[in-house]
């Protein structure tokens, strides 16, 4: 039986269940969490990793296979009900591929529908900040 995931264990989580991602960032200090494990940076390279891989399109087993851990641990991340949790997701992963049509198109293809629907969601308050429309309503 798996633990439930928390803000405080989902790094080494990710280090477990990404292996790539731990040995790139390890061998790699252009990852800005080379030598920080706080969950916001790492998972802000998290998203870097997963956009590299994206861009691949999944064409190789490898990127297929990292793509799948990848978005199952998201997933995991997005059904629970810690909001660090989802928000570690919206701001790492989702906040980079958002001006990229291309890679979304090709991430939405390894979400669950549950989690679809709250990239859907944040994308339109994303969506609306950017634009400005979101602060005029504020006001």
């Amino acid at each position: 039986m798996t633990r439930p995931l928390t803000y405080q264990t989902v790094v080494d989580e990710l280090l477990t269940r990404v292996p790539a991602f731990a040995i790139a960032r390890s061998q790699d200090e252009a990852y800005v969490s080379h030598e920080d494990r706080h969950p916001y940076v790492v998972f802000g390279d998290f998203g870097c990793f997963l956009r590299k891989h994206l861009a691949a399109g999944g064409m190789r087993a490898e990127d297929a296979l990292i793509l799948q851990c990848s978005f199952g641990l998201l997933d995991e991340m997005l059904a629970s009900k810690d909001a660090e949790l989802i928000n570690l997701v919206q701001l790492g992963v989702f906040e980079g591929l958002a001006n990229t049509p291309e890679l979304l198109a090709i991430a939405k293809d390894y979400l669950s529908d549950d989690s679809n629907s709250v990239l859907e969601f944040w994308l339109g308050k994303w969506i609306a900040w950017a634009d400005g429309t979101e602060e005029q309503r504020l006001q």
